[in-house]
């Protein structure tokens, strides 16, 4: 953590800086939500994530989304979406569910979802009907 010491200057700009988030500090914070919200008897989620943190849900530990330093500097490097669609996979797998269902949507489409802060296991679900749906529409 770094903090001004008390009686210190800040450089000018700094407030309006880190007030707009353009020092991407909260790229490098892991918030830890205190009361997790189950969904439909999953655990809720702990921490979303950002693109420097993982992706976890209420007791458990990260699952395992590395990044490569390329993929890091990247636009499409984001360790908690990550995170959160290698959880989405795993409710697809508990369910039962090809894991293609994961890919019925498009990748923008799953990041708004991932954005929205929407459950993996919402997420699952909605990919399961989703694809459930398509060879009815065809």
């Amino acid at each position: 953590m770094v903090t001004v010491n008390r009686g210190s200057r800040k450089p000018r700009g700094f407030d309006a800086a880190y007030d707009s988030e353009e020092l991407g500090t909260s790229e490098w914070l892991e918030t830890t939500i205190a009361d997790p919200v189950p969904h439909e008897g999953t655990p809720g989620v702990a921490s979303w994530g950002t693109r420097y943190t993982p992706f976890r849900m209420d007791g458990a530990e990260p699952r395992e989304a590395s990044l490569t330093e390329a993929e890091r500097l990247s636009d499409g490097g984001h360790l908690g979406f990550k995170g959160w669609a290698a959880e989405v996979a795993a409710c697809l797998e508990t369910i039962g569910a090809p894991a293609a269902a994961l890919g019925s949507e498009t990748r923008d489409a799953l990041v708004s979802r991932y954005r929205a802060h929407q459950h993996p296991a919402l997420a699952a679900a909605v990919l399961i009907a989703a694809s459930l749906a398509d060879p009815l529409a065809a």
